[in-house]
């Protein structure tokens, strides 16, 4: 928490603002666990520090670590402008795990303004990963899907959720569509 939150804030006085960005990089001195070492990477980048808090992230990006995180590294680096490790977001996506599934569901969007470029030897598709979660085995996964097929303003929303809506086995995932499909007037279409 401390990684993330000193990139994202600043000291009144020059000297204890400076500690803090010294502080981050005797943190990675130390090579602590990949989700301190990306919170710190991206607060390097967030305090001026670009090439090594760009490294960092790369580094954490390809790391052979099983469960290191390399989603949240793919997203900061997207947000940075590179979208190359959006093959680590798929693979998450593909994961046993539902939690992690989960989380790179939720750090999927950052991916959108590459939709259709090359990145990493796959082609972006958010809106196709998204909706494959639509299928998710996890309910957890399948409850959120909606609201981020509607933060990504898909065309055929009412298409994609009325099914889910109404067919869904868990009350909870069809109970989110119902909601993504009444703040969508065009949702409520009937589909026969």
């Amino acid at each position: 928490t401390a990684a993330f939150l000193i990139g994202r804030c600043r000291a009144r006085e020059a000297a204890a603002d400076a500690m803090l960005t010294a502080r981050l990089q005797s943190v990675l001195d130390h090579q602590p666990e990949a989700d301190v070492a990306i919170e710190a990477g991206m607060s390097l980048v967030l305090r001026g520090n670009l090439e090594r808090g760009r490294d960092t992230l790369l580094s954490r990006l390809h790391s052979k670590q099983p469960l290191g995180d390399q989603y949240k590294a793919a997203f900061y680096l997207a947000e940075l402008g590179d979208p190359s490790g959006y093959p680590a977001l798929v693979t998450t996506l593909g994961s046993d795990i539902p939690h992690y599934r989960l989380m790179a569901l939720r750090h999927a969007l950052a991916f959108a303004p590459y939709d259709g470029h090359p990145a990493g030897g796959l082609t972006v598709q958010v809106g196709r990963l998204l909706e494959e979660r639509l299928h998710d085995s996890s309910e957890m996964v399948r409850m959120e899907v909606p609201f981020y097929l509607e933060e990504l303003g898909v065309p055929n929303l009412q298409k994609l959720l009325l099914p889910v809506e109404r067919q869904d086995p868990s009350p909870s995932v069809r109970t989110a569509a119902h909601m993504v499909l009444e703040r969508n007037p065009s949702g409520r279409l009937r589909v026969d």
